[in-house]
């Protein structure tokens, strides 16, 4: 209804004589609010034919109109997905600012991380094993998981790493100087390199045992991994380097992270062997290679390198556990909000940097095989493993 004939009916309403018939005063007031209500309707209607029929759910009576057709969200999302396994791999948009180009590479919303299932001890549950602990550390920062069991064929190897966001060392207690697994460690050392040196993003993250794998293939050298640490069961603050601001994972670190790490003992250690600033000091490809984040000492005084990166290179690694948060066991482990919130920081780290990688499986049945969702993991906690709470298992005969 117009405001011009709303005043008019207003008007007549409030000009209607004292002396009439009051039960005519109501009749015409109960007129003029119906034909308000059914000319209300009929505006509403008439907005609503309006619209273009694309399947739009109105709510009459209600300013609210919710937007997309019913099940759009399922097209869109196999949209997206056929739109990134068809897509190039060097997606890249330029924005050119006077005399310097920026460019902006899209971010991989949907990275998978290979974590690198090592030998068991025996066989009796399985040939090789991840604990469930570095799944859901990485699940928890946002990305998925693809197993790599060591004893795979290297064809199968060398088609994982292509199709790969990024890869994980995890911690452990198998042979990393002379097996088959230290040569698997060494293949995919190497293609990371190669990966990078030619511009192809693709992090690697090493934790305890692959931490202190990352510094012998780096060096070059067996001899810089030293043992008779005192530093099993034990969660430390860690003593960060002078420039440590000036690294790529802590530069942007949050003040909150960076004081809990640095005042809470919240860095799991559970490691006899490690890597001491002499073997620094004393190696050089090693001290060209990576810069040294932090330092710490076992129960005795014996110092440790603590945390890693690569100059040239997004390679990382950790001689603690942070995805310890995730196991329950009678370890000394710090379960507390700020622990549990220091510790993600570094999963979400590593996920953000594998979100810069381009890589992908050539279709979405070839993702879903070999993803970790195929596999279940076995409640091991504490007849099978006093460490972990629950592992993954693998056999030659599974599904990768």
């Amino acid at each position: 209804m117009s405001p011009c004939l709303l005043r008019s009916v207003v008007v007549v309403v409030a000009h209607r004589s004292p002396g009439r018939n009051h039960q005519s005063g109501w009749s015409v007031l109960h007129s003029v609010m119906s034909l308000l209500f059914f000319t209300s309707l009929l505006l509403t209607l008439f907005v609503a034919a309006t619209i273009p029929n694309n399947n739009n759910i109105f709510v009459i009576g209600h300013p609210v109109m919710i937007r997309g057709r019913v099940g759009e969200g399922r097209e869109e999302r196999i949209k997206q997905e056929h739109e990134f396994y068809s897509s190039s791999s060097s997606s890249t948009r330029r924005l050119t600012r006077t005399a310097t180009t920026t460019t902006i590479t899209a971010l991989n919303n949907r990275p998978i991380i290979g974590i690198l299932a090592q030998p068991t001890s025996n066989k009796e549950h399985g040939e090789s094993y991840i604990a469930a602990s570095y799944v859901k550390w990485i699940e928890g920062s946002g990305a998925r998981v693809v197993p790599i069991p060591y004893d795979l064929p290297q064809e199968t190897l060398q088609y994982l790493f292509q199709s790969l966001n990024g890869l994980l060392f995890p911690g452990g207690g198998t042979n990393i100087k002379h097996s088959k697994y230290a040569d698997v460690l060494k293949f995919f050392f190497d293609k990371v390199i190669e990966a990078n040196a030619r511009g192809d993003y693709f992090p690697l993250w090493g934790t305890c045992l692959g931490f202190e794998s990352l510094n012998i293939l780096a060096a070059e050298n067996n001899e810089v991994v030293n043992y008779g640490f005192d530093s099993e069961d034990l969660s430390l603050s860690l003593k960060f380097v002078s420039d440590f601001r000036n690294s790529r994972l802590f530069g942007s670190a949050p003040n909150e992270i960076l004081e809990i790490l640095a005042q809470q003992n919240v860095t799991m250690n559970n490691h006899m062997a490690g890597v001491t600033p002499f073997d620094y000091e004393r190696n050089e490809k090693l001290r060209k290679f990576f810069k040294i984040l932090s330092l710490n000492a076992d129960r005795k005084g014996k110092t440790f390198v603590s945390t890693i990166e690569s100059f040239n290179f997004p390679i990382y690694g950790t001689q603690y556990h942070p995805e310890k948060v995730y196991e329950f066991n009678y370890e000394v482990i710090d379960h507390s909000f700020d622990s549990l919130i220091a510790n993600e920081y570094f999963g979400q780290f590593f996920v953000n940097e594998a979100r810069k990688s381009q890589r992908k499986f050539p279709s979405f049945e070839e993702e879903e095989k070999y993803l970790i969702y195929n596999f279940s993991p076995k409640f091991t906690f504490p007849r099978i493993s006093k460490d972990f709470m629950q592992i993954y298992y693998f056999n030659a005969t599974s599904t990768i």
